[in-house]
């Protein structure tokens, strides 16, 4: 199995790839082509902690994967970071799992690229 760490994605893949890549995926999106069912969530009896759970599939690109985050706010205070992904990467003719990607990362570049898209289709020139 792939495992891609943030070292890798910082290394071989730069903002504006990203941002590409997200156009497009919100070009497939409103266009019907990727499966996102809505994010499954499950906080703890405690209060603490989110489990969420967030697969997607788009045929065009032969791609499917889930995003499993946990949120935990009180992480701060034991000097650990709040949120912690992973992305699983399934192979989509034999559903294996080939790839586990830095989730944590790449969430902060997809956050960061997705308002990059926004500003430069909605900005006024």
């Amino acid at each position: 199995m792939l495992n891609i760490s943030e070292k890798d994605i910082k290394e071989y893949y730069s903002m504006e790839e990203c941002m590409k890549a997200v156009q497009d995926a919100f070009r497939l999106f409103s266009q019907g082509k990727v499966e996102v069912p809505l994010r499954t969530q499950i906080k703890n009896e405690e209060g603490t902690g989110t489990y969420l759970c967030m697969p997607a599939y788009c045929q065009e690109y032969d791609a499917s994967c889930v995003k499993v985050l946990n949120m935990f706010p009180g992480n701060v205070e034991k000097g650990l970071p709040t949120i912690n992904a992973q992305i699983l990467v399934m192979d989509t003719e034999t559903g294996v799992i080939n790839g586990l990607v830095d989730g944590t990362y790449v969430t902060q570049l997809r956050t960061g690229a997705a308002s990059g898209v926004a500003f430069r289709l909605l900005a006024k020139t």
